[in-house]
């Protein structure tokens, strides 16, 4: 069955897709919003033109820690298991080049221990003996080179349309 029946108006109506391809078809959406905010949240960054570090006065550096962790959490998303859904399939990314790939390793081990989770490799600690409280630890600087972003944007851009192109393909099975 092609349509669903009760719902056809001159060839348009609802697609009953089955299970697998429904889950991969609604993986491949949410992946697609999720990158499309991961790219707006780089437009803003880099119309800000923000570089600012912890000890910058101001509000600055608590506004590009937000765009920055939103930007890289959400590209993260899109290639992290959902429950109900699963993964974004490998092939999803197979046209990253060498700078692509390492980029994306780059960000998704970011995502994984600094940005969506407090691994203890990003906050090292060394207590120290004092009158006062004086540990030392170490700021992490949420930040990315405008560069990166920039290449971030186009690899979102890339997936995207293997994405489109995906559903498209499922949906002509029906």
């Amino acid at each position: 069955m092609r349509l669903n029946p009760g719902n056809v108006m001159g060839g348009y109506g609802e697609l009953l897709f089955n299970e697998e391809d429904a889950r991969l078809y609604s993986r491949l959406d949410i992946a697609c919003r999720d990158l499309h905010d991961a790219i707006s949240y780089g437009s803003f960054i880099l119309k800000k033109g923000w570089k600012a570090k912890p000890w910058s006065r101001g509000s600055t550096y608590l506004q590009q820690s937000a765009f920055v962790t939103s930007m890289i959490v959400s590209y993260g998303r899109a290639f992290s298991k959902s429950n109900g859904w699963g993964y974004l399939p490998k092939a999803m990314h197979a046209s990253f080049d060498a700078e692509e790939v390492s980029l994306h390793g780059r960000l998704m081990d970011d995502r994984n221990q600094l940005y969506a989770h407090s691994d203890s490799v990003h906050y090292p600690l060394r207590p120290w003996a004092s009158d006062h409280h004086s540990d030392i630890i170490q700021f992490q600087v949420r930040e990315v080179p405008h560069g990166d972003i920039l290449k971030l944007q186009e690899m979102c851009r890339k997936i995207v349309s293997t994405c489109r192109a995906e559903q498209a393909r499922i949906k002509a099975k029906y």
